[in-house]
């Protein structure tokens, strides 16, 4: 007995052992996670009570509503500024410094190698250095409107020191004071992603030299039978007498000159993303002879990266001096988009060419000059140092030419860009003139200062009156259009100033009593300025129109309705044409009598859509892929569907690919191909078992639901399956989406509607984190009450802020 005692005993010491180590991992476990989740708790929002802060004049009442969206109440401006980032950066601070890095350049020093690219493109651009210039040229006023700001901001951190979200104690920083530079340099963020057109240009130069002038003209089209332009006729259009000048006066290659000659004939450059991305909006506004209430209605739904927090921050702001609501950018006082007591309005992203891309000539045995029409001058260079967590600091060499940095070398040519955004003098935002203009007049007074990015502006106002305007810089250039690389050594194809604003894009009032805009072409031909050739495709527009233009009594839901649609008139036509060419093959009959019972619209629940997203970009390579090879996808056109839609329509005998007797057959190899495909991916039996939200998914994705998908994933992102495409109202790709939806009722902004993406918060611990996510899914929205009554009765929450002693 003995001995079987002792034969126990070394296991029982095993087993007492590894019970004490689970016991230890378990409790480090615990702690490190209650740790997390008291830092969360400790930093949320306060909501109710009074508080304390230096810097503040006088009390300012907070009345929050029950998605958490503030009405600020302040007896002066420089007081309801400073309440407004306090306000925001308790909601918002990680993502204001995450978006501060970014711009800055300064990402890499938390994230660590995997920030390190972004950190280049932005250094080299000197994004920070040109919003310092801009804040040393701010009018008296806008600096101060900026400071009191900033002094907002800088009140919660100071007075949050030991209570910050939890992400500055996971990378171990504390938040710099934030500046005025700060919030320009935010603005400037959004210009480069609401403009950046250059790599197209290189794209673009490479497909037009493979395939000649003819075939690309085809490609880069600019206009469709689709096409609403909403802008009344411009300035006289100007004599075409360049293509001319350039054979006489250009002495460069074949190849150079067919692709500057590209530009002359109309040719465009891709837009922002691939032929199945970029970023874009929808907004428009009917006049009361079309609404229920004889007033205008205006509504905007900007589509932008899925971001979380949201990109954008509802809030309704009041002082003597203003009374506006709607939606900001973190970082940037008054608001964007939304309504004050007079006038409502709303953007989507014009896209006009502010980026040229010049060929610079390098001195053969000297590396420090460059040729200038003065003849050689010596580059600029600067030595950025790159701080990467973890590792050592990374230092950049950026070079500058007459032209901007230089932002392309592959060792044969060296690229310097010229952009609207590196000028300090047009980095404005002149969002206090626009939130207190009063009428048309006002209101484009206060547009006429706006520097970008450039932008389709909708109006209305209380009297009834709507309109449209372009706001923003557009270069005038001497000779070409920018779409493709041009010679450096001359001054030829430089910029000639910028669009005059009296001459930009307008229209008022017009006879139909409608005006909308979704990144489509917006000018007549008659127009006579060069905006851009890269408009997006013209389908959302003119869906918007078939729904609205034979259509009177429209309400605040009917408008809702309306952004949320997801007919695909392209991907309806091509599944027509694809089940015509295959109902007599019998292995198609399934995916045929599918794409004919279908009715066009993009549902997450539905086969179809699948089907035609995928068929399209076969039939893009079975046509591109013979003539371009394994460049067939440099070819990205925001508008390539309209090429698409006018091959399978008119049916030339230029673009039926070698080994096809007809497109007929050419369909139906691109049906046989898309079936095998899909397959493949999804290793289905059936067609009908297939799901368009199996492709099409929103994923709204925090960075420590990123680091640690298993672990926080499920409970800190946010996403799903989602109906809509990148051609319907309701514009959806999986990178992109309606960043808000609002409409504004002028004839009672009480019944106005906003529904954000997310929710109010940063804070994954707040209520109001994700609160609006499955409204904003189903395309629901909230009331968004502005009148001291309404407001009243919608309060869930008071709040003050008080002076300190």
């Amino acid at each position: 007995m003995a001995g079987a005692s002792l034969e126990k005993n070394p296991m029982s010491k095993r087993l007492k052992a590894l019970w004490f180590t689970l016991l230890v991992v378990f409790l480090l476990v615990a702690g490190v996670v209650g740790w997390a989740f008291w830092r969360m708790w400790r930093a949320l929002p306060q909501y109710e009570g009074e508080r304390r802060l230096a810097g503040l004049q006088a009390p300012v009442t907070v009345l929050r509503d029950a998605r958490g969206v503030p009405h600020l109440y302040a007896d002066s401006l420089e007081d309801l500024l400073f309440a407004q980032g306090y306000l925001v950066a308790e909601e918002r601070l990680w993502q204001m410094e995450g978006l501060r890095r970014l711009a800055r350049g300064e990402l890499a020093e938390v994230l660590g190698r995997r920030a390190l690219q972004l950190d280049k493109d932005h250094r080299t651009l000197g994004l920070a250095d040109v919003a310092e210039r801009a804040a040393e040229l701010l009018d008296s006023e806008t600096r101060a409107h900026l400071e009191a700001y900033a002094r907002g901001v800088n009140a919660y951190i100071e007075s949050h020191r030991n209570r910050l979200p939890l992400e500055f104690a996971l990378i171990r920083r504390s938040p710099p004071p934030w500046q005025p530079a700060d919030t320009l340099v935010l603005g400037l963020l959004m210009y480069r992603l609401l403009s950046t057109s250059w790599p197209s240009d290189l794209r673009r130069a490479k497909v037009t030299e493979k395939l000649g002038l003819d075939l690309a003209g085809d490609l880069y089209v600019s206009h469709s039978l689709h096409d609403r332009p909403v802008a009344e006729p411009g300035p006289e259009p100007r004599r075409r007498e360049r293509r001319r000048i350039y054979l006489a006066g250009c002495k460069h290659s074949l190849k150079e000159l067919q692709a500057i000659l590209a530009g002359e004939l109309g040719l465009a450059a891709e837009a922002l993303g691939s032929a199945g991305g970029g970023a874009g909006s929808n907004n428009w506004v009917a006049a009361g002879t079309r609404t229920a209430s004889g007033k205008p209605l205006l509504a905007n739904d900007p589509h932008l990266p899925h971001l979380l927090p949201a990109v954008w921050f509802a809030i309704h702001l009041k002082s003597p001096q203003l009374n506006v609501a709607g939606v900001s950018l973190p970082g940037m006082p008054f608001v964007i988009l939304g309504h004050n007591e007079h006038i409502a309005w709303g953007m989507t992203n014009l896209w006009p060419d502010v980026q040229d891309l010049y060929r610079e000539r390098f001195h053969p045995n000297d590396p420090n000059r460059y040729l200038t029409p003065a003849g050689w001058q010596t580059v600029g260079r600067r030595v950025e140092t790159i701080k990467v967590r973890g590792e050592a600091d990374v230092e950049l060499e950026v070079l500058r030419t007459r032209h901007g940095p230089i932002v392309h070398d592959d060792g044969e040519e060296k690229l310097a860009l010229r952009w609207t955004g590196l000028d300090p003098e047009m980095l404005s935002f002149p969002f206090y003139e626009i939130n207190r203009a009063q009428d048309w007049e006002e209101f484009r007074t206060a547009l006429a200062l706006f520097g970008g990015p450039t932008q389709n502006v909708v109006y209305a106002d209380v009297e009834g009156n709507i309109g449209y305007q372009g706001a923003g810089k557009v270069p005038v250039r001497r000779k070409g259009r920018g779409e493709v690389p041009v010679p450096g050594e001359t001054t030829d194809f430089d910029w000639a100033g910028t669009i005059p604003f009296p001459e930009m894009p307008q229209a008022f009032n017009p006879v139909m009593g409608l005006l909308a805009t979704a990144n489509n072409r917006i000018v007549p031909d008659d127009y006579g300025h060069y905006l851009t050739d890269r408009w997006d495709a013209p389908y959302r527009a003119a869906r918007i129109y078939d729904l609205l233009e034979n259509q009177t009594g429209f309400a605040p839901a009917d408008f809702l309705r309306v952004q949320g649609d997801i007919f695909s008139p392209m991907d309806s036509f091509l599944a027509q044409q694809l089940a015509a060419a295959a109902q007599e093959v019998p292995e198609l009959a399934e995916a045929a009598n599918l794409l004919r019972r279908w009715d066009g619209q993009m549902r997450a629940t539905e086969a179809a859509p699948l089907v035609t997203d995928t068929a399209r970009r076969v039939l893009l390579e079975q046509l591109l892929r013979p003539r371009l090879g394994d460049d067939w996808n440099e070819y990205m056109w925001p508008s390539h569907p309209v090429f698409l839609e006018a091959v399978v329509r008119e049916r030339p005998a230029r673009w039926l690919p070698v080994g096809y007797a007809d497109y007929d057959t050419l369909l139906r190899a691109v049906l046989r191909l898309t079936v095998e495909e899909l397959h493949r991916q999804f290793g289905t039996g059936s067609l009908a078992r297939l799901r368009w939200g199996q492709r099409m998914e929103a994923r709204f994705v925090h960075p420590l639901g990123a680091m640690f998908p298993r672990l926080l994933g499920r409970w800190l992102n946010v996403g799903g399956p989602q109906s809509g495409s990148r051609y319907t109202v309701r514009q959806m790709t999986r990178q992109l989406g309606p960043s808000l939806r609002m409409v504004i009722d002028l004839g009672d902004f009480d019944r106005s509607l906003l529904n954000l993406t997310l929710g109010q918060s940063g804070h994954a611990l707040s209520r109001h984190y994700r609160d609006q996510y499955s409204a904003w899914e189903a395309v629901e929205s909230f009331p968004f009450p502005f009148s001291d009554a309404a407001v009243e009765q919608a309060t869930r929450y008071r709040h003050r802020l008080l002076p300190a002693p």
